[in-house]
């Protein structure tokens, strides 16, 4: 068993630069060299993380083997607590995250108006009633319009007076 450790060790490998086991290991100046260069190029991804302590992101959820669809992010807001390094800290989460599993939220103002939207609703609405009068009450657009603006200032005389004078009543 000693004679295959031996001819491990003392073979170049290309990992090691092609130096053999035993040269490294008695080559400690060459360890500290390399553990200093793993350790400045890990500084620096640990810095190109986009998130900092603080920042709202939403968590990407994970799916089952078999689910249909693509991965979606979370509906809820959460805060970043900290970083360890290149994995990330999220309050209200047990474990530590990626920064590709998290997507960053800013706060963005809604540049349509409150009144924009509660007048579309409106008129959406006044559509649909005006389209269920002609439908259900068998009355021309204008006729429907009419009605519906009597509707609303309570001045719509009994209901058999809505329908035209004009149709005939089906048999």
């Amino acid at each position: 068993m000693k004679i295959i450790i031996d001819t491990y060790n003392n073979n170049n490998h290309r990992t090691l630069n092609n130096k053999t086991p035993n040269q490294i290991f008695k080559d400690n100046d060459d360890q500290i060299a390399r553990h200093l260069n793993d350790s400045v190029h890990n500084q620096q991804i640990y810095k190109t993380v986009p998130f900092n302590s603080g920042d709202q992101v939403r968590i990407l959820e994970k799916k089952e083997k078999f689910d249909k669809g693509k991965q979606k992010f979370s509906k809820e807001l959460y805060t970043i607590d900290k970083k360890e390094g290149y994995k990330i800290i999220v309050k209200d989460e047990k474990r530590k995250l990626k920064p590709s599993e998290l997507l960053g939220v800013k706060n963005i103002s809604n540049p349509i108006s409150q009144t924009y939207i509660d007048n579309k609703i409106k008129s959406k609405t006044n559509a649909k009633i005006t389209n269920k009068l002609i439908r259900n009450e068998e009355m021309t657009k204008e006729e429907a319009i009419k009605a519906k603006k009597q509707l609303k200032d309570n001045t719509l005389p009994p209901a058999l007076s809505t329908r035209s004078q004009a149709r005939v009543l089906r048999k």
